[in-house]
């Protein structure tokens, strides 16, 4: 009995014991063209590559889309006069003003978003404004124990 070991090179050639070559994977590939119109070129960049791509001119047709205006099926404006008539009839009737929700809104939102009650006065504002005038990098920290030091009734109201 024998035994026979193969080895691989690592390029999936496999060599027997007297480093013969066994098998080839690219045996039969591409080794014989018969066609002329193929040409075998060894390509060993990139660059190569690009260079001998063929352009895909074929595909760089370019189509051009045209914008058709089209009417609308039904024409929402067309009013005839008896119903122009009926409809101004109708406001003058009624007494409606247009946007009417629209105006109800922006009177509620004022009247319900006044806030809360600012425990701020203009003095405090003006003890702000001054340490911020003496110390532009001041910490909030900083504005808010000058404040409770200078002002006690401040304290009381934010306590409420």
């Amino acid at each position: 009995m024998t035994f026979t070991f193969y080895y691989e090179d690592g390029n999936d050639n496999i060599f027997n014991d007297n480093k013969t070559k066994v098998y080839d994977p690219m045996e039969g590939v591409l080794t014989d063209v018969t066609d002329s119109n193929i040409v075998l070129e060894t390509i060993t960049s990139r660059y190569t590559y690009l260079k001998l791509k063929p352009s895909d001119s074929t595909n760089n047709k370019k189509t051009s889309v045209r914008f058709v205006a089209t009417e609308p099926k039904v024409q929402y404006n067309n009013y005839d006069d008896s119903l122009r008539e009926k409809c101004i009839g109708v406001m003058i009737e009624s007494g409606r003003q247009k946007g009417i929700a629209a105006k109800v809104g922006k009177e509620l939102e004022s009247v319900l978003n006044n806030g809360c009650e600012k425990t701020l006065t203009e003095e405090h504002d003006q003890h702000i404004r001054k340490l911020i005038d003496e110390d532009p990098q001041i910490f909030v920290d900083n504005i808010v124990h000058s404040l409770t030091k200078n002002f006690e009734n401040l304290m009381k109201k934010i306590k409420r």
